[in-house]
């Protein structure tokens, strides 16, 4: 007999499967640092930053999470993978402050990313393999839902290119 799951249900056996795996709580279980994003920055300042990431993360692949304290508790802003994570978090840090190179890149990123500056946390996790690191990813936004999946929802992030340009 196949059973059946509702998004409670479905919502349930995923926060199991994450708290079983010590995927959740963030705080302990993953690895973290703090990061500023600027609105502007100068050359010397970025190659700081830069090897600030490279020396956290180093040639790692993983997940990662970016997350901006509140007075009472931590916004999750957006959840990503890569391979490595020192380039893609280091992107986002520019997206901060700078439009993309490419325009086929997606305006989404850049427009998100420039609205958060200012003291951020990041957690990541090293998860060798991709698709391991992808089903995490979902499970992750899933449960959780981040605020760029809010303001960006994935089936509209094309739109969103289209539009602004």
């Amino acid at each position: 007999m196949i059973t059946s799951y509702t998004s409670e249900k479905t919502k349930k056996l995923v926060y199991s499967f994450l708290k079983t795996n010590k995927l959740i709580p963030f705080e302990g279980n993953w690895n973290e640092f703090n990061i500023t994003h600027p609105e502007k920055l100068t050359d010397n300042e970025n190659i700081k930053v830069k090897n600030l990431i490279k020396d956290k993360v180093g040639n790692k692949s993983g997940v990662y999470l970016y997350c901006r304290k509140t007075r009472s508790s931590e916004k999750l802003l957006y959840i990503g993978k890569a391979n490595p994570l020192s380039k893609r978090i280091y992107d986002h840090y520019k997206e901060s402050f700078s439009f993309p190179d490419k325009v086929d890149k997606g305006e989404a990123w850049s427009t998100f990313f420039s609205k958060y500056t200012g003291r951020l946390k990041i957690y990541w996790i090293e998860i060798q393999d991709e698709r391991a690191r992808r089903i995490i990813e979902e499970m992750l936004e899933y449960y959780f839902q981040s605020q760029f999946d809010n303001e960006y929802p994935r089936g509209k992030r094309n739109l969103y290119k289209k539009i602004t340009r």
